[in-house]
């Protein structure tokens, strides 16, 4: 299983939307885990799970080291070829809890290699009940706290949500730091998928000359931007992704472009 992580520290770049809609447009072709690490569990509502409460990532966590621990148990189906660990507030907790255990930035790796794949997985895991799948995309918190660590730890691919704003530009610095502390110390194997703008509007000159100061910068910016839109907050509110909320929305549109790189970048890995 291939996991890409969705985060940024800066918060309302809309992770939470980019991790939903690629989802959606990624289980076109794949099985794919939605992992809702954020103890906001903004995604967990958009995908119109009301209380996590017992069986959230946030018990999975403090259970994995159990020999009969599954993710499994935890996994809300949305579709055929969707479905979701949700989140809730304790995983506020148990990111702190994390701090006095062994290997704090492993825990989601952990968690997820009992939803893997391959042989040993399955001679591992088969009696437990668990389910395997293609791709897991993880929501992260807006910090850099433990959780998006962990995030980053477990994953392959990493794809960076950003307003095309100086405030977003001057956070960028201190995260790209902290994705290459991750390379060195825990998970070398760790690529940027890329910057990817959000909320961008073609006619401000200031989001045109951000953009062209994070390329200047040499930040690998996606040439895919998605703009800004109400539909993505009404979707939302709708417990949808955009892309099945209004799927001739410019947004949506945008959204499925950027499913097909990420596909082709799973694809030639």
């Amino acid at each position: 299983m291939q996991v890409i992580a969705i985060a940024n520290l800066k918060g309302g770049v809309g992770k939470t939307a980019t991790a939903h809609a690629l989802g959606v447009a990624l289980a076109e072709e794949r099985s794919v885990l939605l992992i809702d690490a954020d103890p906001q569990a903004s995604l967990t509502q958009a995908c119109g799970i009301e209380d996590a409460t017992g069986r959230s990532l946030a018990e999975a966590i403090r259970r994995a080291s159990d020999d009969r621990f599954s993710l499994s148990a935890y996994v809300q189906p949305l579709g055929d070829r969707l479905a979701l660990v949700p989140a809730h507030e304790a995983l506020g907790a148990v990111e702190a809890e994390l701090r006095d255990a062994p290997e704090p930035e492993s825990a989601l790796r952990a968690v997820l290699s009992t939803v893997g794949g391959g042989r040993t997985w399955a001679r591992r895991f088969a009696d437990y009940g668990a389910q395997s799948y293609d791709l897991a995309v993880i929501d992260t918190p807006p910090s850099l706290g433990l959780l998006t660590i962990a995030a980053m730890v477990a994953a392959d691919g990493l794809l960076i949500p950003a307003i095309p704003e100086i405030l977003s530009f001057d956070t960028l610095r201190l995260f790209f730091e902290n994705v290459q502390r991750v390379r060195r110390r825990w998970n070398p194997r760790l690529q940027v998928l890329g910057v990817l703008p959000t909320f961008y509007d073609r006619r401000l000159l200031h989001h045109n000359a951000v953009l062209e100061l994070m390329r200047v910068q040499g930040y690998p910016v996606l040439d895919i931007t998605i703009g800004r839109s109400i539909r993505v907050a009404e979707a939302a509110a709708a417990e949808q992704s955009i892309i099945t909320y209004a799927p001739d929305n410019q947004r949506a549109l945008e959204y499925l472009v950027l499913g097909r790189v990420v596909s082709g970048w799973l694809n030639h890995r």
